[in-house]
């Protein structure tokens, strides 16, 4: 059987809803093969290497083709774009759902018998978390108070790693601390009982798309400006609450204290974002 998505997109999440979810449900068997039409796509960005890693762990095999060479393919499926919906806008309390968290450990390789914190830092001046009071990186005051959390403490930067080293400094994660962002996605490979701490953003929510004087520093990040917010009037990431608790993950949300600059004119691209690290440590030591 041949299946076939011509979803094009640069986001592990938006992938991960479209074309992974696309799956859940479906009888894949061996032999099945997968063919992404690429027009528009990069195959060789880190991005497609890691949708290439992900759907290989469900086809037999897996294609980048040009549209025009969907003629060749026999009877040829269609994956219906994200077949399992939930709302990714909308905080709302999902009960989980077994028959989705089994699909999502196939996915998953062998588990790491370690168990530590995982802290997740992007690269610098793109959303990088700092400590509010010292400036200095986050993991910086955390490795500094080492006795005070109750597991080791491992550093990732998943644009450095590929998706197979993702998956497995992931598989022994018993807390995750990532900043939102795409790479959160990695917490399907995170043990059950993974606590999950998502950085968010709440706070000084004032508009989308960025306004000239909040992008150009002429306003302060906490200066409302009064809009327009043209998607949703209040903060709306709801992505990674909703699937934890639809996977049925511990899940905390934790705001950032400050921003400092921007990287495009969207909301979430801050380049610098300070978190209170005695917070941080008391979500940390949650029983």
């Amino acid at each position: 059987m041949n299946y076939f998505t011509r979803y094009k997109d640069e986001n592990l999440f938006h992938i991960f809803f479209a074309d992974i979810l696309s799956v859940y449900g479906m009888k894949i068997e061996a032999g099945h093969s997968i063919f992404i039409v690429k027009n528009e796509i990069n195959p060789d960005s880190s991005v497609q290497i890691w949708r290439r890693y992900l759907l290989s762990k469900l086809f037999d095999s897996v294609h980048y083709i040009e549209e025009s060479e969907l003629d060749s393919i026999q009877n040829p499926i269609e994956l219906k774009e994200g077949a399992f919906q939930f709302d990714i806008h909308d905080f709302i309390k999902y009960r989980r759902k077994k028959s989705l968290i089994r699909f999502i450990d196939s996915l998953k390789s062998p588990p790491s018998q370690d168990k530590y914190i995982l802290l997740v830092q992007r690269n610098m001046d793109d959303r990088f978390l700092h400590d509010d009071v010292s400036d200095e990186p986050i993991e910086t005051v955390l490795l500094e108070r080492m006795n005070e959390l109750p597991l080791p403490l491992k550093i990732a930067n998943f644009a450095e790693l590929d998706p197979q080293e993702q998956e497995s400094i992931c598989s022994g994660a018993k807390i995750f601390i990532a900043m939102h962002g795409a790479g959160l996605t990695n917490l399907i490979f995170t043990p059950p009982d993974c606590q999950i701490i998502e950085v968010n953003y709440r706070r000084h929510w004032y508009c989308d798309p960025v306004c000239d004087p909040h992008y150009n520093g002429m306003l302060a990040y906490d200066e409302d400006c009064g809009g327009p917010l043209t998607f949703k009037p209040e903060f709306h990431k709801a992505d990674y609450h909703n699937l934890c608790g639809l996977l049925g993950k511990p899940y905390l949300e934790m705001e950032a204290e400050r921003y400092e600059g921007y990287t495009q004119a969207i909301p979430i691209c801050r380049k610098r974002i300070y978190v209170d690290s005695n917070k941080l440590i008391g979500y940390i030591n949650q029983p």
